[in-house]
């Protein structure tokens, strides 16, 4: 596998004005939806590509603090798609006018045989929050992985937020 790096431009509205040529690749390995694309999130919010008002507060901090120190800030995460373990890290970039360079990098990967996870707000069974950062799971108030759930679950339907460990 091809290390991954993909990046947008946000403007001072953070709204995306360029995607780099490997997003449409990115969108599809992380089983994007048509909506995911290229031609269909330039000129449009950051926040509306990103699931969870903890995770979209999460990220309107970052922007502000890399645009309020105009410093490069680097934060990683996870990324997992169906197969893969992916170990990423968000660069941020500010440049002038208030637009910010958002860099993806992928620093690492495993395979995995992980549980069907879904996201589908409305469906109520199996409904587990996932941290948006380090893709845990919580069961019973307890963030574990995927892989490590007992016994491990099938058809998982997660609404996104941030674990207390990302928090800090």
């Amino acid at each position: 596998m091809k290390p991954l790096s993909t990046y947008y431009r946000l403007n001072s509205d953070n709204i995306i004005s360029e995607v780099s040529d490997t997003w449409d690749r990115f969108a599809c390995e992380n089983d994007g939806d048509p909506g995911a694309i290229q031609s269909s999130v330039l000129h449009k919010s950051i926040f509306d590509a990103i699931q969870g008002d903890e995770t979209r507060l999460f990220v309107d901090i970052l922007l502000t603090h890399a645009r309020t120190l105009q410093k490069r800030l680097v934060r990683p995460y996870r990324c997992d798609t169906p197969l893969l373990r992916r170990y990423m890290a968000m660069e941020l970039v500010p440049e002038k006018d208030g637009h910010i360079l958002v860099q993806h990098h992928l620093l690492k990967f495993h395979n995995q045989q992980a549980p069907t996870i879904t996201c589908q707000p409305t469906a109520m069974k199996n409904l587990l929050k996932r941290c948006s950062i380090c893709a845990r799971i919580r069961v019973n108030d307890q963030w574990q992985e995927p892989s490590e759930l007992a016994p491990p679950l099938t058809d998982i339907t997660v609404f996104y937020g941030i674990c207390p460990d990302c928090k800090s």
